[in-house]
């Protein structure tokens, strides 16, 4: 069986110490965030900084960004300028100065997350997965840690059963991430303290790995260390047929899916047939089929057809 690494299961506990701390901290001094833009110029960090607030919110928010081991501190506020007769809101930023203790935790932050994206390069003993560490920043800012090749159908059969199942989510964060030690945590109390977050979790800095499963399909998930679990990154699910898996119904409403081969397409059917659908079976059999889910009167059916 898997053998938990130490320092992953260390490194897990500290950010999970994070969002506690992170959280107290909020509730007692002035709203700070924390987001991310990997691989960026100045002008997107400080796009990134307005986008964690709606049009008339301010305060104070940390961009990182990790390929370029890159942090600044803006203050968001809202500006009153001239336009014809009427004043209109603008947000602007501003740079803040970092304290010795600020910068001293955003390197720690840096060095942690570094040190798990190697730890979960190693494979394990009884390859159930592999991952390979090569990481890259996204053009939307996101940043890559590594591919989990999930070898071991034990686990997930195929994407449409990682989907599907809160449990196989939660057993193959098990087996990636989790671990039971916690003596990281005295390390980095008084670091937690200096930045004084909001809140904290790895989408929060953009981070994400993909899992592909032994079917042909990926996804890239996010490692949520509260509930100990992958939660999905939207519109990234796709099936071995590289259709886009619809995380809800409201999402399948008008899409097309083309499999190349019915038994595919039954797992689509099982899949959808979780939420309140009527599947309209294809009768003949052919080499590959499409299908087109749509509301019908209230009712929403997923006709499949011969290509």
């Amino acid at each position: 069986m898997f053998k938990v690494i130490s320092k992953a299961s260390i490194l897990v506990c500290f950010f999970i110490f994070v969002i506690s701390v992170f959280s107290w901290g909020a509730q007692a001094s002035e709203y700070t965030k924390m987001t991310a833009c990997h691989d960026c110029e100045d002008y997107q960090y400080k796009l990134a900084a307005k986008q964690q607030f709606s049009e008339n919110q301010s305060g104070n928010v940390y961009v990182i960004d990790f390929p370029s081991q890159k942090y600044v501190k803006y203050r968001v506020y809202i500006d009153w300028v001239d336009v014809g007769e009427k004043q209109t809101p603008v947000q602007k930023t501003k740079l803040l100065p970092l304290s010795d203790a600020q910068s001293t935790a955003l390197q720690d932050l840096f060095r942690l997350v570094e040190a798990l994206k190697n730890e979960m390069s190693v494979s394990n003993e009884d390859y159930s997965f592999i991952v390979q560490s090569k990481s890259f920043a996204t053009p939307e800012g996101f940043m890559k840690l590594g591919t989990i090749d999930i070898l071991d159908s034990i686990y997930a059969e195929n994407i449409y059963d990682f989907l599907r199942t809160l449990k196989i989510r939660n057993d193959l964060f098990q087996l990636h991430l989790a671990g039971t030690t916690n003596k990281f945590v005295s390390e980095v109390n008084a670091t937690l303290n200096a930045l004084d977050l909001a809140s904290f979790s790895i989408e929060t800095i953009k981070l994400y790995y993909v899992l592909k499963f032994p079917d042909g399909g990926a996804v890239k998930v996010f490692p949520n260390l509260i509930s100990e679990g992958y939660d999905v990154m939207s519109d990234t699910a796709r099936d071995a047929d590289n259709n886009t898996i619809p995380l809800t119904k409201q999402e399948a409403i008008g899409s097309r899916f083309i499999f190349s081969s019915p038994n595919r397409q039954r797992l689509f059917n099982n899949y959808v047939g979780g939420w309140p659908f009527r599947v309209a079976e294809v009768v003949k059999s052919c080499a590959s089929v499409a299908t087109i889910c749509s509301d019908e009167g209230g009712d929403i059916v997923c006709r499949t057809r011969c290509l």
